[in-house]
């Protein structure tokens, strides 16, 4: 369990709100990308996940 005493630190507070958008937003650019992969592309979903997941 996190002790809630953390919270009341400014520089912790930065950390988790720096974490959580860097979370979101590496969230958001892979749902952009199978998009783009699926509608601009042609790919059907499978194709999309397998070329989404294979690195290069």
């Amino acid at each position: 369990m996190l002790d809630m005493g953390f919270f009341t630190d400014r520089r912790f507070n930065g950390a988790v709100a720096g974490g959580l958008l860097v979370a979101f937003g590496m969230a958001g650019s892979l749902f952009l990308l199978t998009q783009h992969l699926q509608l601009v592309l042609g790919y059907d979903a499978l194709q999309a996940g397998l070329r989404t997941a294979r690195w290069p």
